[in-house]
């Protein structure tokens, strides 16, 4: 039987994971090992423990890539201009594993960076409308 991939039949993967979660924790299970974040300091250890740079530059991509598409509904303006920039270091430097992982570091560094910037206030959900507008106002006054 072949299974069609369509927007119907997506999971979401957060809600799936805090469903599994909340029924791990009301039978009395706990979880022992804990995702790790790509933003976090975890994340950095656990890729200088991979040896060559192809495995780096693979892990951080796959992390990069899971980590924009969960986020993409709450900001498309900015997870998609991250993803935008991600597909075109792997383009540009091809089979250049040593350079895709330093792009790809700098490249988390400044999403990274991004999410710990001022949100001036606004919540999770309304920061992506300050961001939307702040490109539109931007590429108005780019274009007077």
């Amino acid at each position: 039987m072949e299974y069609e991939d369509n927007e119907s039949q997506k999971i979401n993967s957060k809600k799936l994971q805090a469903i599994i979660d909340e029924y791990l924790i009301s039978k009395g299970i706990e979880t022992k090992v804990k995702p790790i974040e790509i933003l976090s300091d975890e994340f950095d250890e656990k890729i200088k423990s991979r040896k060559s740079s192809k495995a780096k530059a693979a892990e951080v991509e796959k992390e990069l890539t899971k980590y924009l598409t969960i986020n993409m509904p709450l900001d498309p303006s900015l997870y998609g201009s991250f993803l935008e920039m991600l597909k075109k270091i792997l383009e540009q430097f091809k089979e250049n594993w040593d350079e895709i992982y330093k792009q790809l570091e700098k490249l988390r560094e400044k999403l990274k960076k991004k999410e710990e910037d001022l949100s001036y206030g606004l919540s999770k959900e309304q920061k992506p409308y300050l961001n939307f507008f702040v490109r539109v106002k931007t590429t108005l006054e780019a274009d007077s």
